[in-house]
């Protein structure tokens, strides 16, 4: 029902634009040959036009045009004349996907906030010498890392891949909920080059990263060095730092010196997160970091910003942006190691990734819920537990005394940042006067703490499927 907004016009590249005119035709492509290409680049081994332009705008249809062909004889065409036909063996309109139905079906003009920084940074881009499109391609830009010394900080790498791919996990679009460690007894462990002869894989599996003071041994094999751990999981995940506690076994085998990368699914390169050496108490030869113990204790109590001090560890922060979803961690030298000697075995008794995961909704039961404009005389169990219980279990608010249209106030004693709002169907049965009770637009606001002003965060109506059922 929207008019068409203009997102960009003009000539595609300029050896493009320019063949048969002033430089050889474009090569043609062979029939049936899969496309390789990304978000910043086109199939290099494939001939291809492009044109690459600024947009901050989220569209849901997009029409194209082609005013112009190249022509034979070599004459440009300083204005567009009719053509009989084009034809071309792929469209691409490289971009950024959000998942299906995140926000109302409504023009951009009408969207309720600005989601011009939901996106990550622009691409690399190539300028043109001599033809650009209408819309300035923005500067390319490299990115670099500081080189890695004992007494710098671990390196950051780049948050591009090798590809060029960025991460599809963009940070702005996840909850920060902040946790002592991303990975857990649900990650599943696939450790290369470690012997999984010498102890039994349930050990193998589970001490690495049971929350707990429990030995988690590598011993090497004849092949790989240095041995990898590539944790797989089913949520993206961001790392901030990473923290190997000490062993109830012998110093000598204390990793002193990490590597982590990420990636965002199982089809993807490895991109370097940080490398280096932990911190330089752990690092000490002379002063040898106490071993753990069993007792009296062995459980570990920490957050992302600290370990748990009561315990022995070595760790190294970093500043990372970039969301994954499975990491692949690489001690390559132990304690007492001289430069590249290889190592036999190593030994830790937990490894943490602080860093922070996305949640399906920063409210739960632990969440306190006051309404005004509701009757709360039906029963404290149709108002004060359904609404947030993790359940399909109905949320009655019959209409009272007081505000309309009625409010929730939902409390509760951490910060968070929501990026959405979700209301599940009652139970019906199917009648009109269930079906008349679902609410169909929205408004959240939210403040700091209770001596706030409420702030507006989005407006409007739900997805176009719940919007108009009913009605068309």
């Amino acid at each position: 029902n929207d008019d068409w907004e203009l997102i960009s016009e003009g000539p595609f590249n300029e050896v493009w634009f320019n063949g048969m005119i002033t430089v050889p035709p474009p090569a043609r492509n062979t029939f049936g040959e899969p496309i390789d290409s990304s978000y910043l680049e086109g199939d290099t081994t494939k001939s291809f036009g492009f044109a690459t332009f600024e947009n901050t705008v989220v569209y849901r249809d997009y029409r194209v045009i082609f005013p112009r062909l190249r022509r034979s004889p070599p004459i440009p065409d300083p204005q567009p004349i009719q053509y009989i036909q084009f034809i071309i063996a792929e469209l691409e309109l490289p971009g950024v996907l959000i998942s299906s139905d995140p926000f109302p079906t409504l023009s951009p003009a009408h969207f309720p906030s600005d989601y011009s920084t939901f996106f990550p940074s622009d691409p690399p881009t190539t300028v043109l010498s001599s033809v650009s499109p209408t819309v300035t391609p923005s500067p390319t830009v490299t990115p670099s890392a500081p080189p890695v010394s004992p007494s710098e900080p671990p390196t950051v790498s780049p948050n591009l891949s090798p590809t060029g791919s960025p991460s599809l996990f963009p940070t702005v679009s996840r909850e920060n909920t902040p946790v002592a460690s991303v990975i857990g007894l649900s990650t599943s462990l696939e450790s290369v080059g470690c012997n999984p002869n010498v102890s039994l894989p349930t050990v193998v599996d589970t001490n690495l990263r049971d929350g707990k003071i429990s030995d988690f041994w590598c011993f090497r094999n004849s092949t790989t060095f240095p041995q990898k751990l590539i944790l797989t999981q089913n949520t993206p995940s961001r790392v901030t730092g990473i923290r190997v506690y000490a062993s109830t076994e012998d110093p000598s085998n204390d990793p002193v010196n990490y590597s982590i990368e990420g990636r965002v699914d199982s089809s993807s390169s490895w991109v370097e997160i940080s490398s280096g050496d932990f911190d330089s108490a752990w690092m000490s030869d002379t002063v040898v970091p106490q071993r753990n113990t069993l007792t009296p204790n062995p459980d570990i109590d920490s957050t992302r910003t600290e370990g748990d001090t009561s315990k022995s560890f070595g760790y190294a922060n970093f500043q990372n942006d970039e969301w994954y979803l499975d990491y692949r961690v690489t001690f390559k030298r132990n304690r007492f190691d001289n430069g590249d000697e290889e190592y036999s075995e190593f030994v830790i008794s937990e490894l943490e990734l602080p860093g922070y995961q996305g949640v399906a909704s920063v409210i739960g039961p632990s969440t306190t819920l006051t309404s005004d404009g509701c009757n709360t005389n039906l029963g404290p169990n149709r108002g004060d537990s359904f609404l947030r219980d993790g359940q399909i279990s109905d949320f009655a608010c019959p209409l009272d005394q007081g505000a309309f249209p009625p409010e929730l106030v939902l409390t509760q004693g951490d910060l968070s940042r929501v990026t959405g709002i979700r209301v599940y169907a009652n139970t019906g049965p199917i009648s009109a006067a269930l079906l008349f009770t679902d609410p169909i637009t929205y408004s959240i606001e939210g403040r700091i703490d209770r001596n706030d002003d409420w702030e507006l965060i989005s407006e409007g109506p739900f997805n176009e499927v719940w919007f108009n059922g009913m009605i068309t």
